[in-house]
């Protein structure tokens, strides 16, 4: 199947539900195993007990208390959920822009999934991003991109690269079928995303369309993954329903395989 396809099943199926098998850890939404449960964050760790066809019985980690095995869908199951947010500085907007919403990202996520599977790397040039993602990038299933774009480039410093050379430098470092959203602006047209999506290294691209405001922006981002993580819908429900709550103007496109799959 095309790329395109196989992404219109869930992004938490990936390489799960054929491969499944009993002593099996990963990562499960906490409102699909233990919908009352009083705990900080939206996945836990669960141990696979035994799998049906669709259906696995799993055993939850003790912070969740109560039942002690739950089933669940297999596309619900997944073997590695990590977010780095990565800040390219400009020297000109860090402190008034780059920066909050970096943190507003940073602060939000840790509310959301451990702290361990979170976190937030700063610089300015292309080779420190290649340095970080070759040491680093294994086990981050998403990147988050926080910097000042155009219809062709993202701005590192002072200068400016193009997305086949910003898709290099992740293919150069390791990266495969990474879900990179970008927040900087215009990055989500076809000269740019386009281009991206079809690297090896994104498994999906979202992005604007228009320049955005950073509140706006941390919005989305906020919103794009209460849905994915915290009610473990698909990333491509997810991106549905966080481009309808968007408040005024801006518009975010989402591309696999150098497809624009939702408008």
């Amino acid at each position: 199947r095309s790329r395109l396809s196989q992404f219109r099943t869930s992004f938490l199926e990936q390489a799960v539900a054929k491969s499944l098998k009993p002593g099996d850890r990963l990562y499960a939404p906490v409102i699909k195993l233990a919908p009352d449960a009083n705990v900080t964050n939206a996945v836990s760790m669960v141990e696979v007990l035994s799998v049906s066809k669709r259906t696995a019985t799993v055993k939850l980690d003790p912070p969740l208390g109560g039942e002690q095995t739950a089933t669940i869908a297999n596309s619900a199951l997944v073997r590695n959920v990590g977010i780095m947010i990565l800040r390219i500085g400009d020297f000109d907007t860090e402190y008034t822009l780059l920066d909050p919403l970096a943190k507003s990202l940073l602060q939000y996520f840790r509310l959301l999934v451990p702290d361990d599977i979170v976190v937030l790397k700063e610089f300015r040039a292309l080779d420190e991003l290649r340095t970080i993602l070759t040491k680093n990038h294994a086990a981050y299933s998403h990147l988050i991109l926080i910097g000042h774009g155009s219809t062709s480039s993202l701005r590192f410093g002072k200068e400016e690269v193009g997305a086949s050379e910003f898709g290099k430098a992740l293919e150069d470092s390791g990266c495969r079928g990474k879900v990179l959203v970008s927040l900087a602006c215009l990055t989500g047209v076809a000269s740019f995303a386009k281009c991206l999506s079809e690297s090896p290294a994104c498994e999906a691209v979202i992005a604007p369309f228009h320049s955005v405001q950073g509140a706006v922006a941390s919005q989305f981002c906020q919103t794009l993954f209460a849905h994915n993580l915290l009610e473990g819908r698909s990333t491509k429900v997810a991106f549905r329903n966080a481009r309808a709550a968007v408040p005024g103007t801006a518009s975010f496109r989402l591309w696999v395989g150098g497809e624009m799959t939702a408008d």
